[in-house]
C-alpha cells in the first residue's frame, strides 16, 4: 500500500497492539447544501444525486416527526439528511464494496450508525458479508436509546450480527452518579438484572457520555463523581467506550 497518513496511523497502532475503530454510516448521506443533496461519487464519476435519482438509490419521504412510529423511523429522513433507499441492490452492493476497502486498509472495527433507521434484513446481509471478508471484525452499532425492557434494541442485539451501544446502562449511570437521582444505584443494578435478555451482555459497548448528550462532568463537577463512574464502565461487563476530552475532565 502507499504511504498515507492513515495507512502510518495503522501500522503505528498494529505495531503497538492496538487496534482502529471506523465510524461508519450507512443510512443517509448529505443534507442539502447550497443546493446539493446527497451527491454520491466513486473514485470521481458521479452516481447518485438526491435530485435526480432517476436510479433510486435514495427514499424521498418527509422528515420524521413521531419517533414512536417505526415506519418513519426506517423510511422517513433525519433532519434533512438523504436517505438511502436499502432495497436497491446497486446502493448494497456500493455500501459493502466500499466498507471492504476500508476493512482492506487495516481497519479491526466497525460502529455503525444510526442502525434502527433501517431494517433487520439490512444488516444481516451486510454483517454476514462483511464478517465473511474479515472475520476478525468486531462490529457494533448505535441504536439510539436503547434500554433491555426495549424488545427492538435486543432483538436487534440478538439477531442482527452486531453487537450495540449500551445506552440503558449509559442513562442509568448519569442518574445515579450524574443527577444525583434518589434511586441511586436501583437504576444501575436494574440494568443488570436483565442482562439474560441479551445473548452477548458481555458485547454490549458501555459509556458515560457521547458527542450526542452533555458531558457527565456538565451534569456534575464534583470529578470523583467523574472517576467512580469511569471506574464503573472499567470493571463492569460491557467493553467500554470513553469519550474523547472526558479524561480531561472537558464539560
Amino acid at each position: 500500500l502507499e504511504c498515507t497518513v492513515f495507512n502510518r496511523l495503522i501500522a503505528e497502532l498494529h505495531n503497538r497492539g492496538m487496534k482502529l475503530i471506523l465510524d461508519i454510516v450507512c443510512n443517509h448521506s448529505s443534507p442539502d447544501v447550497n443546493a446539493q443533496k446527497g451527491k454520491l461519487y466513486d473514485d470521481g464519476e458521479l452516481i447518485a444525486d438526491f435530485y435526480q435519482d432517476d436510479n433510486l438509490w435514495y427514499y424521498h419521504n418527509p422528515e420524521i416527526t413521531d419517533w414512536e412510529d417505526e415506519y418513519q423511523l426506517l423510511y422517513y429522513e433525519m433532519a434533512g439528511l438523504a436517505t438511502f433507499n436499502e432495497s436497491n441492490i446497486e446502493y448494497r452492493n456500493y455500501i459493502k464494496s466500499a466498507i471492504k476497502l476500508w476493512l482492506d486498509r487495516g481497519v479491526d472495527a466497525l460502529r455503525v450508525d444510526t442502525v434502527k433507521h433501517m431494517p433487520i434484513w439490512f444488516w444481516q446481509e451486510f454483517n454476514a458479508e462483511i464478517q465473511t471478508h474479515k472475520p476478525s471484525v468486531f462490529i457494533f452499532g448505535e441504536w439510539g436509546f436503547s434500554k433491555p425492557w426495549d424488545t427492538g434494541s435486543v432483538n436487534f442485539s440478538n439477531h442482527s450480527g452486531m453487537s450495540i451501544l449500551d445506552f440503558g446502562l449509559c442513562e442509568a449511570i448519569r442518574a445515579a452518579l450524574g443527577k444525583n437521582d434518589s434511586q441511586g444505584f436501583q437504576l444501575v443494578q436494574k440494568i443488570f438484572n436483565l442482562d439474560h435478555l441479551y445473548y452477548r451482555a458481555t458485547e454490549l459497548i458501555t459509556f458515560i457520555d457521547n458527542h450526542d448528550m452533555p458531558r457527565f462532568q456538565s451534569l456534575n463537577g464534583d470529578r470523583g463523581a467523574l472517576k467512580l463512574a469511569v471506574g464503573l464502565i472499567m470493571t463492569s461487563r460491557g467493553i467500554p467506550c470513553l469519550y474523547y476530552g472526558t479524561e480531561q475532565y472537558l464539560h
